[in-house]
């Protein structure tokens, strides 16, 4: 069974300044698990999937002020998992809407995030937590992605075959909102250190 041993998790504020704090946590920590030459690549990773998340829990806010709610601070829960070969980044926001692809123009200045994730992952998906709301976008981030199936889909949920699935055997596990390892969405989780 393959381990997963090394996890990070923070909690962020659904603010564009939290982008840039993601990102200096995602190199730090690659570089104290002995993973530095993944830093790059998840860096950029770790940067559009925030950004996502952060665009994604806009709409939750302008909501709350229309229904005249005082808005909440919307939280992103991110985090960080390896196996010492590969990091599984994870965010959850609480937007439930899962990420759409945009076809955009060469000469577009925005609307590429996606296909970036997709280009420099080795695979990328999302899904709901069972019965917890919001969704999780996750991407893995390898040495070797050029060994990656070609074929595979666009934007899909985490592959029944895919072994470095959360909460697949010998894959990392599954989130609950607790931010902890557990046995799956809505389990009780027991805290890990981070290493």
């Amino acid at each position: 069974m393959q381990e997963w041993p090394l996890l990070s998790h923070v909690e962020l504020r659904a603010l564009p300044g939290s982008v840039r704090s993601a990102r200096l946590h995602t190199t730090s920590i690659l570089h104290r698990w002995g993973l530095g030459g993944l830093a790059d690549t998840a860096e950029l990773l770790v940067s559009e999937i925030i950004t996502n998340a952060v665009r994604a829990s806009t709409p939750i806010v302008r909501q709350q002020r229309e229904t005249g709610q005082a808005p909440g601070a919307q939280l992103l829960r991110f985090w960080l998992t390896s196996d010492q070969r590969s990091v599984l980044i994870q965010v959850w926001d609480s937007n439930h809407h899962g990420p759409v692809r945009k076809y955009v123009g060469s000469d577009a200045e925005a609307g590429r995030g996606l296909l970036l994730i997709e280009t420099l992952s080795a695979q990328w998906g999302w899904y709901a937590p069972d019965g917890q709301g919001g969704k999780i976008v996750w991407a893995v981030c390898a040495y070797l992605i050029q060994t990656r199936h070609l074929e595979r889909s666009r934007a899909s949920p985490c592959p029944p075959d895919y072994p470095g699935r959360p909460g697949y055997p010998g894959g990392p596990p599954a989130r609950d909102l607790t931010g902890a390892p557990g046995g799956g969405p809505g389990t009780p989780a027991k805290a890990a250190p981070a290493r």
